[in-house]
């Protein structure tokens, strides 16, 4: 486990604290300093959301899944960023032309059609059904 920056703690602690503004201001001149601290990047995206600001939360997130694209807390963080932003995850998802759902601002459901542990195909998969499988 890594340990995190004195600065980044001193704005965690702001953070519980919901002094928002004042964690921004801190963990902004740190970044200035050192804009690969990671749980600098996912602490300002925190930040950001608890003062409804989600765009701004979501490039954090970018910011920080820049610097590792594989980091559970950024990626909760741009999930969550994405849901509070109202439609931010649907305005970026592509969809084919004639869609159904674009007509209404809806992208449709996808169905699964692998087992839930990723194994073989089921027999359920449009094409078996095309052909009476």
């Amino acid at each position: 486990m890594t340990t995190l920056h004195p600065t980044v703690e001193q704005a965690q602690a702001l953070i519980d604290f919901e002094r928002y503004d004042q964690a921004l201001e801190l963990l902004g001149r740190h970044l200035a300093e050192d804009p690969g601290d990671i749980r600098a990047w996912v602490k300002i995206g925190y930040s950001h959301l608890n003062t409804k600001a989600p765009r701004q939360a979501s490039e954090a997130a970018d910011q920080a899944l820049q610097l590792d694209p594989e980091d559970y807390g950024a990626l909760m963080l741009r999930a969550q960023a994405m849901v509070d932003d109202g439609g931010l995850a649907q305005r970026r998802t592509r969809t084919a032309p004639g869609d159904p759902g674009i007509s209404r601002g809806v992208i449709p459901p996808v169905p699964c059609w692998r087992t839930p542990c990723g194994g073989p195909r089921s027999s359920n998969t449009p094409g078996q059904r095309e052909r009476g499988r």
